[in-house]
């Protein structure tokens, strides 16, 4: 549902459900937090997207609300839609409204996370306190990581997807990610790293569809 925003109120069902979101809660809001907890086949580590697609000020709210929610590697993302009528994305669709948004990542594998999940939560009250809804002080990232370009790598054909790195890997621009082979085992594609950087997740489950995302690698913006 997370691509057909803003969407469509006599579309298809998740048209639907994006259409009421966005009609009943994202056009009501001040701000917005779009939890993400890693997709049912991905390994991650946490991170969340700072969207530098608004105005100045705007990206200025967004920014510091990806700082008080405290996960410390933060992508920034400018490319996102500037269409409001093609947001794509949750937060996004947000940001284009003129509300400040970030989206989050915790949690792996669609598996019960006590860790990602503690994270979501503190991350939560600190926004809660940085917005002045709850009494006291957020702890804000002191030393975040910036990842200034990232890039999604997709599987060019149906089949059998073995990675070999970890969520939070470094890896050198070339570095073998997995390899994709058919059902039969016959090798399809190496998966390598597009330039030097972080692994910010990749596909732990073996069987992937053509087009779908069989990693992300972050490049960390120099200091």
């Amino acid at each position: 549902m997370n691509r057909v925003y803003p969407g469509k109120a006599d579309g298809t069902l998740s048209e639907r459900i994006a259409e009421a979101i966005t009609r009943e809660v994202i056009d009501r809001t001040d701000y917005l937090v779009d939890l993400h907890c890693g997709d049912g086949n991905e390994a991650l580590r946490p991170y969340s997207y700072w969207e530098a697609v608004g105005t100045p000020e705007l990206n200025e709210k967004t920014k510091q609300m990806a700082l008080a929610f405290g996960l410390d590697h933060i992508v920034i993302e400018t490319e996102r839609p500037t269409d409001p009528a093609r947001s794509v994305y949750t937060s996004n669709t947000a940001i284009v409204r003129g509300k400040p948004a970030i989206t989050t990542e915790t949690g792996l594998l669609g598996r019960v996370d006590t860790d990602g999940a503690d994270l979501a939560e503190a991350g939560a009250f600190n926004l809660l306190r940085h917005l002045r809804m709850l009494p006291g002080e957020p702890r804000r990232v002191e030393h975040p990581i910036w990842i200034d370009r990232s890039e999604v790598l997709r599987s060019p054909a149906a089949g059998i997807f073995r990675a070999l790195v970890q969520p939070d890997q470094s890896v050198a621009r070339g570095t073998l990610l997995g390899v994709l082979t058919d059902f039969f085992g016959n090798a399809v594609q190496e998966v390598r790293s597009p330039f030097a950087g972080i692994v910010l997740y990749i596909v732990a489950t073996p069987p992937v569809s053509q087009g779908e995302p069989l990693g992300m690698v972050g490049h960390i913006k120099p200091e």
